[in-house]
């Protein structure tokens, strides 16, 4: 029996990407399910140049030139995942998310700026006995907390 139902293809998903294979295989996924549809792909970046008041900057070196060479790794990062949305047919633009919060709590804060219809993630095969059964912490905050569905793509082969 052929299914009836009229279900909208959104017109914008956010894509949350961290260069890993899982993350491109997300989009893969994302691009087949949704052909040509704009995706916001984020990476989610978290500063550790600053130095640490008890070690002082001696500790780190320079931590304005660390934390540059953290930034524009983040720019080439998110870059690289708009290029692999863009030629999985996907209308891509990319954006860096700078915080000192967890991944999810940073994903989540970009959905509710950008309002897509789908927030997109890969998730990692999880370790220990119970293996797959378990979603990766950062996919397991996104999908307690998000205000829109959230389509948690698993790993390659899984």
């Amino acid at each position: 029996m052929a299914d009836t139902h009229d279900t909208p293809t959104p017109e914008r998903i956010l894509i949350a990407y961290d260069g890993s294979p899982e993350a491109k295989h997300a989009i893969s996924v994302a691009a087949r399910l949704f052909p040509g549809v704009r995706a916001d792909v984020v990476h989610a970046w978290m500063p550790v140049g600053d130095p640490d008041p008890m070690l002082g900057t001696a500790a780190w070196g320079s931590s304005g030139v660390m934390i540059e060479a953290e930034a524009a790794a983040a720019q080439t990062l998110v870059g690289e995942g708009t290029r692999v949305a863009a030629a999985a047919g996907l209308r891509a633009e990319g954006r860096v998310i700078e915080d000192t919060g967890s991944v999810a709590e940073m994903i989540l804060a970009a959905a509710r700026d950008v309002r897509p219809d789908v927030i997109v993630t890969g998730t990692r095969r999880a370790s220990g006995p119970l293996g797959l059964g378990h979603l990766g912490s950062v996919a397991r905050g996104v999908v307690a907390h998000s205000a829109v569905p959230v389509l948690v793509v698993p790993p390659p082969g899984a």
